[in-house]
């Protein structure tokens, strides 16, 4: 379809230029450390990438300000690099937020493939010996999850 009075249409290129930002709040009455790719904020993704994956891990020793103590913290940092050493810059496959709530990490991704990307992050987490690792797939056309979180820290 040809745009109205000749203008060219802005398509969004995957992944985005990362830009990371680390936000501290409240969410569900619990404290949270939220790292978002603020990168996609305003972009309309869901079209192209319309499943969100959860991959959460319980902290065995959180700080008294819901983080992970440092030692904990470097492991959590080896389960985020396996990710991404599987996966590489890929676009099916974009990271958006890490979320700490004190007694458990998440990791916020979102995919246009998840019938391949769904089971190689379950062969991921059998790869994983220092926590247990939970992975979750569900549609969201909207970004919802993005969005909520991107809303709460006023973006």
């Amino acid at each position: 379809m040809t745009p109205l009075f000749g203008k060219k249409s802005k398509k969004n290129t995957v992944p985005v230029e990362e830009t990371w930002s680390v936000f501290r709040g409240r969410n569900d009455d619990k404290d949270i450390v939220l790292r978002l790719n603020t990168g996609y904020v305003g972009k309309i993704m869901s079209a192209t990438h319309p499943y969100q994956v959860g991959v959460t891990t319980g902290l065995r020793t959180p700080t008294e300000n819901g983080t992970p103590s440092a030692e904990e913290n470097a492991e959590l940092q080896d389960i985020e690099d396996l990710i991404e050493s599987r996966f590489g810059k890929n676009k099916n496959l974009l990271f958006v937020a890490a979320i700490c709530t004190g007694d458990t990490k998440e990791l916020i991704y979102y995919t246009n493939d998840p019938v391949h990307v769904y089971p190689a992050l379950e062969k991921v987490r059998d790869d994983i010996s220092t926590h247990e690792v939970r992975t979750i797939m569900q549609l969201d056309e909207g970004w919802s999850v993005y969005r909520h979180f991107a809303e709460m820290a006023g973006l």
